[in-house]
């Protein structure tokens, strides 16, 4: 009797086996077709580029600072050429402005970046893709070993997310991370209801 039941659960197992087997092989020839049709091949390619384009570091420019201007403006010292670099996608409050008054935040702004990029250090410049800005500034990232001090000035709550405009979009969306994470933090200009606002500071 004990063999007879041993005998019928094999043959069930067996029988289960093979019914789930079929229906997989019956839906990967009728399905898989389809879903390989249905798929942008092209666009695939050319979106994981761009993903992979937006989070690898490019060769940069080694240079040595010669002074912080304000949150997020530096001069350093690039191919032998004193050069003032426009940090990209930021924006700080103004603390040397002709005929504007130093806004709130924007000696600690100013005097935390002349903390970190102190005179004589050496930084890598990241330059953007359109190299200059109106003013004649050179635009660009600069990095602080493997530290973005654009993106830290945005993480600290020194910094809004400004200036945007491709093809300088690079790191955008960490940036838009960053910014959302101080606001929630009520960081330095997020502590102030409605100063930090998408068209600049409102004192």
């Amino acid at each position: 009797m004990k063999a007879l039941i041993k005998i019928i659960l094999s043959l069930s197992l067996c029988f289960t086996f093979y019914k789930t087997y079929d229906d997989m092989r019956v839906w990967a020839v009728e399905s898989v077709p389809k879903i390989l049709n249905n798929i942008d091949f092209p666009d695939l390619f050319k979106r994981s580029s761009e993903i992979f384009k937006s989070t690898v570091r490019t060769p940069n420019k080694e240079a040595v600072v010669v002074g912080v201007v304000d949150g997020d403006t530096v001069k350093v010292k690039l191919n032998n050429k004193t050069t003032t670099i426009r940090m990209l996608l930021i924006d700080t409050p103004e603390s040397v402005k002709d005929g504007v008054k130093p806004q709130k935040f924007s000696k600690e702004a100013s005097n935390y970046l002349k903390k970190r990029l102190k005179k004589g250090s050496t930084v890598e410049i990241e330059l953007g893709e359109n190299a200059t800005d109106k003013y004649g500034r050179t635009l660009a990232y600069v990095w602080l070993g493997d530290e973005n001090m654009n993106l830290t000035m945005v993480k600290k709550g020194y910094a809004r997310v400004a200036y945007v405009s491709k093809p300088n979009t690079k790191y955008l969306s960490e940036f838009k991370q960053a910014q959302k994470k101080a606001q929630s933090k009520n960081s330095k200009i997020w502590s102030i209801d409605g100063y930090a606002t998408p068209n600049g500071f409102v004192d």
